[in-house]
């Protein structure tokens, strides 16, 4: 909305600067004309718009995408999101961080992420289980969440990607528009 703003009044002042240059007597004339405040207000609008629209449709290509580098060595890709399998060690992670008190946490699992039981090392003892773990990926993994498959035998945390956010990210400018291409995604 600023760049249109800014683009409205920069076509606007042009527009004065070219018709003074051009023709002094048919500006003081205009001016005198009531409609014409009016009418080079809406000439500025729709020519601001329009040359907004332009600089936003020819953005020049900054290059390609790393999904990979985006959602780091923890992280695999997954179509358009950043996910991590929930295995044992992951769910040991968690219940360190369920139980932060705690010095030596582990799990005992019997294969499946909802029947983990964090566990003392040291003696064995139950301390319960996971409460959320939703919220331990949350935590763990910034902004993702818990993703339980179609078959529900298959636990992850996943992130989607905000492919503009991420093109932000590894180029360092301003709105920027990630386009799926052929070979990927290129940020413009």
């Amino acid at each position: 909305m600023f760049e249109v703003l800014v683009g409205f009044g920069v076509t606007i002042i042009r527009a004065v600067q070219a018709v003074w240059a051009k023709a002094p007597g048919l500006f003081r004339f205009l001016v005198k004309s009531p409609a014409t405040p009016v009418a080079i207000l809406f000439l500025g609008i729709v020519i601001g718009v329009l040359v907004t629209r332009v600089n936003m449709e020819h953005r020049i290509r900054q290059g390609g995408l790393d999904l990979k580098s985006y959602c780091g060595e923890k992280m695999s890709v997954d179509g358009e999101s950043c996910t991590v399998e929930i295995n044992e060690a992951i769910l040991t992670s968690a219940c360190n961080w369920r139980y932060p008190d705690q010095k030596d946490v582990g799990v005992y699992t019997s294969g499946s992420p909802d029947s983990g039981d964090c566990r003392a090392l040291d003696s064995g003892r139950s301390l319960g289980g996971i409460d959320n773990l939703g919220d331990y990926c949350n935590n763990a993994y910034s902004g993702s969440r818990l993703h339980v498959s179609a078959s529900a035998s298959r636990y992850s945390c996943s992130m989607k990607i905000d492919m503009n956010k991420a093109c932000g990210e590894k180029y360092h400018y301003a709105n920027p528009k990630a386009i799926k291409e052929d070979s990927g995604w290129a940020c413009y």
